[in-house]
C-alpha cells in the first residue's frame, strides 16, 4: 500500500490513519566526553596519611595539607576539601596527643 494522503495524526504518536507509524528516528549528538578533573596529589597523600596512619603521621600531614591547600588555586586543582579534612584529622590526632602527654606525665609525676 503505497503512503496515505493523510497527514499526520495530531494525537500523539504520529500515527496516520492507515496505522502505519510516521515518525522518523530523532538523530541525537553524541554525549560530549566527561572531563576528569585532575586531584592534587599532596592533598591525597596527606588526607590518607591523616587517615590510616593516624597520630604517628600527624606531624607530617599538617604542613603537607597546608601546602597543598595554598598550591591548589595556583594549579587549578581539585582536592581543596581533602586538604582541610586533612588538617582537620591532623589537629585533632595531635590534640589528643598532646592531652595524652600530658596526662602520661601529671599521674607519673614524683610525689
Amino acid at each position: 500500500m503505497p503512503d496515505s494522503a493523510l497527514p499526520p495524526s495530531k494525537f500523539g504518536a504520529g500515527y496516520t490513519a492507515a496505522g502505519a507509524a510516521s515518525v522518523q528516528p530523532a538523530v541525537t549528538a553524541a554525549p560530549a566526553p566527561l572531563e576528569i578533573a585532575r586531584v592534587n596529589v599532596l592533598a591525597v597523600v596527606s588526607f590518607v596519611g591523616a587517615l590510616f596512619l593516624g597520630p604517628i603521621a600527624a606531624p607530617v600531614t599538617l604542613p603537607l595539607a597546608y601546602f597543598a591547600r595554598a598550591r591548589i588555586p595556583h594549579t587549578g586543582e581539585c582536592g581543596g576539601r581533602l586538604a582541610n579534612a586533612a588538617i582537620i584529622i591532623s589537629i585533632g590526632y595531635l590534640m589528643i596527643g598532646v592531652v595524652v602527654a600530658a596526662l602520661y606525665v601529671f599521674v607519673n609525676a614524683p610525689s
